[in-house]
């Protein structure tokens, strides 16, 4: 990010001016199965059969467990949000041919996909932030963010996750616990056919870049390049 590179004929003589950094092992309880939440049962019974929003389906799935009840819902808001829409009423009616019957169950398609957006906004407008629905390891997390920035406000740090909508939602999840010192924002570079890939555009990113290294931001929720998860 913003660094520069030494290199040395002898490798001892470069140990003695780069320190090897400290090492911690964080251990969480045990993780509970993946589970459905409300909303998800909700919206699988009036929308599972939407080809469109199998991935957010599987998505939602996998974070009920691995980040918790709320962040699982959170993928909802994400994913169908107003500037989500547009992308995903291109992706059901990119197949679409000139056939009237193909073209009507289109544009009935589209029109449930609004509708199950604008279910999600009502369903969590009357939702409070409950810390008791995050997972265990998600919690060691925010604990640990929490005790850096309040000792060492300078602190810089990058959250490396495996799935690059998890990363999206944990910024969602900092933003709304407050850390004190902590200004979080998110780096997963473009990917077509994300399941919350709207929130990521190559001007957004390249800011994210230039933030952090002025200090704007002083935390990059990112993911691990190698990683071919979601």
């Amino acid at each position: 990010m913003n660094c520069r590179i030494a290199t040395t004929s002898n490798i001892s003589l470069l140990r003695d001016f780069v320190s090897k950094p400290t090492e911690e092992e964080w251990v969480y309880e045990t993780l509970p199965p993946p589970s459905e939440t409300k909303l998800f049962k909700i919206l699988k019974d009036a929308y599972g059969d939407i080809q469109t929003l199998e991935s957010i389906f599987e998505f939602a799935w996998i974070a009920s467990s691995e980040l918790g009840a709320w962040c699982a819902n959170q993928v909802w808001a994400l994913a169908l949000a107003d500037e989500a829409m547009p992308k995903l009423e291109g992706s059901i009616g990119k197949n679409a041919d000139t056939d009237s019957q193909t073209s009507g169950r289109t544009l009935n398609e589209i029109k449930r996909v609004n509708e199950a957006s604008q279910l999600i906004k009502d369903y969590l407008s009357d939702q409070a932030f409950e810390p008791m629905g995050l997972s265990s390891k998600v919690e060691l997390l925010l604990r640990k963010l929490s005790e850096q920035f309040s000792k060492w406000p300078n602190t810089k740090c990058i959250v490396f996750t495996e799935r690059r909508n998890t990363a999206k939602v944990l910024l969602q999840l900092c933003k709304v616990r407050d850390i004190p010192n902590l200004r979080p924002d998110v780096l997963v570079g473009l990917r077509r056919g994300d399941a919350i890939g709207t929130n990521s555009t190559f001007r957004g990113q390249f800011l994210a870049l230039i933030k952090f290294r002025k200090g704007e931001v002083n935390c990059l929720v990112s993911i691990i390049m190698a990683s071919e998860h979601l």
